[in-house]
């Protein structure tokens, strides 16, 4: 099987998985052995464990699972050390199906060397707990465990505290849903754009109304359509530039105005510019600020123009900017970039 089908394969499972599954597609892979295995320090099985083929993992609250840096990780360590590895721990629901709530990419790792079983620690489900209830608290028991943990991402993390049923995560989901957006797959909305630099989103987007984080969200969708990724850092800065824009007792622009004129100074095509021509020049501790000015700057204010949107003698533009949070000699800094 070549790589990429086999990735493509990985990436596409939902729901509850058989372990051994995963690691059985790993293995298809063509020249596996000789690219993979043969360079890895072979690894006796454990004496005693839980076998891997009765170990399932539910991906509805589990972080995706980066193949290719699992693969990298192994050849970079010189195989798989069971000492550092530690136990899995499963959950045992109570049809008897143990579930990974956490550790599973050491259990695939372990199947990828040769490893039939491995250690576990094993909670189990009070009888009569539901299905629905029992995923909960395997998804808050992840969530407590990899909260603060580096190695997982802010949507991993909130993956995991949607599937467990936070109060906040819930909230914050119905907002994505509202404005198309998507992380880790918990919208499922074909139109969802995927955020990059979630853990951003999630520290400003409740500074903002919904509606001008909508307006914001449907301007870079019907800009960039040929791409299923938004840039969050210009979602904040669109949506700043937004609120400043229909808060300020001056002229209001439209959002069809504004709309238009992104889409004008973007193009189409071969030329069109991506999402970055809007972030640059950036100020450090003055990310939304920073591209609300180069709004300004490069789409609405364009010097030289018979009919910018923004009187083109300063007074209007200056005010704007204050308005938006930038000092003199902060504007100054972004002037000379």
């Amino acid at each position: 099987m070549k790589k990429s089908d086999a990735f493509g394969q990985i990436n596409a499972m939902s729901g509850i998985v058989k372990l051994i599954d995963i690691i059985n597609i790993v293995k298809s892979i063509d020249n596996f052995k000789e690219d993979t295995l043969d360079n890895l320090k072979p690894v006796d099985d454990y004496p005693d464990g839980v076998p891997l083929d009765e170990i399932y993992i539910d991906l509805s609250y589990q972080r995706k699972l980066k193949l290719q840096e699992l693969i990298n990780r192994l050849l970079n360590h010189n195989g798989y050390d069971k000492t550092a590895a530690g136990h899995l721990d499963l959950a045992e629901r109570n049809d008897g199906r143990k579930m990974c709530w956490d550790g599973f990419h050491r259990g695939i790792k372990a199947g990828i060397v040769g490893c039939t079983k491995i250690p576990c620690s094993i909670f189990i489900h009070e009888k009569g707990t539901s299905e629905t209830k029992a995923r909960e608290l395997e998804a808050n028991k992840f969530e407590l465990r990899n909260g603060h943990a580096s190695k997982v991402s802010a949507g991993a993390l909130f993956k995991s505290q949607v599937t467990g049923n936070r109060k906040e995560a819930i909230e914050t989901l119905e907002v994505m849903k509202t404005c198309k957006l998507n992380i880790e797959g918990v919208n499922p909305d074909v139109d969802a754009y995927d955020l990059g630099g979630f853990a951003f989103f999630l520290k400003h987007y409740r500074k903002y109304q919904v509606r001008n984080l909508l307006d914001a969200s449907n301007t870079i969708r019907e800009t960039w359509k040929n791409t299923k990724t938004m840039s969050v850092t210009l979602l904040i800065g669109l949506t700043h530039f937004l609120t400043a824009n229909s808060e300020l007792n001056k002229r209001v622009l439209s959002y069809l105005e504004v709309n238009r004129k992104i889409k004008e100074i973007i193009g189409t095509g071969a030329k069109q510019k991506n999402q970055q021509y809007f972030l640059k020049p950036m100020l450090k501790g003055k990310t939304a600020e920073s591209v609300s000015y180069n709004l300004v700057e490069k789409a609405f204010n364009i010097k030289g123009e018979s009919d910018p949107l923004y009187n083109d003698n300063g007074a209007e533009v200056k005010e704007f900017f204050s308005y938006l949070g930038l000092e003199d000699d902060e504007l100054d800094s972004l002037e000379r970039e």
